[in-house]
């Protein structure tokens, strides 16, 4: 019961630290609206090509759309690790609102087809960026990791309301007005995510010697996948998800119609039930805000993901389809939370947006290999065969991955100790998980003997040093001041005011920590407002407790 309490404790403790944190509020406005533009301009462009060529050119609209943001996605480490992550999502939602608006103009001026085909490619290669530098600048941002967990729970569920409202806001235009007017609105929705996003400031700190090294950020997202075990798994497991849910776009059209008699509309309501389900999984979902481990969770995801689907190949009953469908909709969005979790935390700062990049590039390749699967397996086995093996290769893929992802996990979140033991001082607990495990990156482990000295007053100062196990004492002109333990540090002021040490520290029995240079130290607090203002806080009242009389 106890453990039960504990746990609701830290899911509604990290809801409510989201709902304070205005910058992860405004990501999730700006990640709403891009949704919504990529569907909304989706529903336009759709009409305008069938109106304009027919089922052929709306065919070619769907290349033309799909592989600009394959091919270019990998490629967000590139631009986020030469300028702020924040700043290149600004950069890319700003591009894409050109894109929709210059198709509006064209259309309004009647302009050739060729051309808004042209637009279409760009605002598509712009618009597959967007995720990966959105999943890649929460980390930024979030101060815990179950504040991290509620930001992705949040984030699936702007993506969601995006995908409901863009189509709708679509189809309200055009019938209002036509295709230019559409296309406005549509402009007008990712101009709201430029200005929601606009307004967020991302604190980084950069320490890692790739940092700012183009070529190296080209492939940093393979480069990444390949030296870290626990990327590597989440990855392949995740493509093989996709690919499976490219399957299942096939298999449910003939499964609606042949094996179910539920006729056209039956697809439709077959990927409802996913929808809804997946609406019930976000809420399920809440529940992950309290854990710090997610390999067994999403390998049972991914289980459950494709065991209702093989259990619908001996089924003639529509109802229960749909019950299974939902099961799978409930499955994918508890998969999705922690599949973004393992990759956010297992994943080097320089390296993430790259990763991220990587698996929205291979997700949309594996979901066309999937369909094409699909249709060849129900050519030649039937519809019955087909579900059988998309839903059984997931639950086989959750029980070879899962020992392997367990281990990868374990030593996978970098620097974990050290990045506890930052956020529990005081001073460094308000800056972000990524800017903890960058400070954590740096550290240097220091050890003291009993009454040895770790600081002198009067000498000048060029670290901060944090106190892991043991007991410190803290005087000035021989008067003791405080006595420190485990998560504090000491060696602020100095750094902070440029001055010599204002006071001396000693062990007062076997001390270990870590020092954190002055430059990473300094550089940390200067990009996190909140955070310099804390620490001249502290530093004001230590200095107000030590002055004399």
């Amino acid at each position: 019961m106890g453990a039960r309490l504990d746990r609701a404790s830290a899911e509604s403790a990290a809801i409510r630290a989201v709902l304070r944190n205005g910058a992860i509020g405004r990501l999730q406005i700006g990640w709403l609206a891009a949704n919504a533009t990529t569907y909304a301009f989706l529903v336009v462009t759709l009409v305008v090509a069938y109106d304009a060529g027919g089922a052929g050119a709306v065919g070619l609209l769907g290349v033309v759309r799909a592989v600009p943001p394959t091919l270019l996605a990998p490629l967000a480490g590139v631009p986020a690790a030469r300028w702020p992550p924040g700043r290149v999502l600004v950069a890319v939602n700003l591009a894409r609102s050109i894109a929709v608006a210059m198709t509006g103009a064209v259309l309004a001026l009647d302009g050739p087809l060729a051309v808004v085909f042209l637009l279409v490619a760009i605002e598509g290669g712009f618009g597959g960026l967007t995720r990966p530098l959105h999943m890649s600048v929460l980390p930024w941002v979030a101060r815990t990791p179950g504040e991290l967990v509620a930001a992705n729970i949040a984030s699936s569920a702007a993506e969601g309301l995006g995908t409901l409202f863009g189509p709708a806001i679509a189809g309200l235009a055009l019938a209002l007005g036509g295709p230019t007017e559409a296309a406005a609105a549509t402009a007008g929705l990712m101009v709201l995510a430029v200005l929601a996003v606009a307004s967020v400031r991302v604190p980084t700190i950069r320490t890692s010697a790739a940092s700012g090294q183009w070529r190296v950020a080209l492939l940093s997202g393979a480069r990444t996948a390949v030296r870290t075990p626990a990327v590597r798994w989440t990855l392949l497991d995740a493509w093989l998800q996709t690919a499976v849910r490219g399957m299942l776009n096939v298999l449910l059209v003939v499964a609606a119609i042949d094996q179910l008699a539920m006729g056209g509309s039956g697809v439709g309501t077959l990927n409802a039930a996913i929808g809804a389900g997946g609406f019930v999984g976000a809420l399920l979902a809440l529940s992950l805000t309290g854990r710090t481990a997610f390999s067994s969770t999403a390998m049972l995801a991914l289980a459950l993901w494709g065991l209702p689907i093989a259990a619908i190949a001996i089924t003639t009953e529509p109802v229960l389809a749909i019950a299974m469908l939902a099961i799978v909709g409930v499955s994918n969005a508890i998969f999705d939370v922690s599949l973004f979790t393992l990759l956010q935390r297992g994943t080097p700062n320089e390296g993430r947006a790259g990763v991220l990049g990587l698996l929205d590039s291979g997700a949309a390749a594996s979901a066309a290999v999937g369909g094409v699967l699909a249709s060849v397996l129900v050519g030649t086995l039937g519809v019955q065969a087909g579900l059988v093996v998309a839903g059984a290769s997931l639950p086989l893929a959750a029980a070879i991955s899962l020992p392997f992802l367990r281990r990868a996990e374990a030593r996978g979140i970098r620097h974990g100790e050290e990045s506890q033991l930052l956020a529990a001082d005081p001073l460094l607990g308000l800056l972000s998980l990524s800017v903890l495990e960058e400070l954590a990156a740096v550290l240097e482990p220091v050890t003291y003997e009993p009454g040895e000295s770790l600081i002198h007053e009067g000498e000048s100062g060029d670290r901060y040093v944090i106190v892991a196990t043991g007991e410190v004492e803290v005087s000035r002109q021989g008067n003791v001041l405080r006595r420190l333990g485990r998560g504090s540090g000491v060696g602020e002021i100095s750094l902070l005011r440029d001055v010599p040490r204002t006071a001396s520290v000693r062990a007062l029995g076997s001390v270990t920590g870590y020092a954190l240079g002055r430059d990473a130290f300094l550089a940390a607090l200067t990009g996190h407002s909140p955070a310099r203002a804390a620490a001249d806080s502290i530093a004001d009242a230590h200095l107000a407790h030590s002055a004399p009389g």
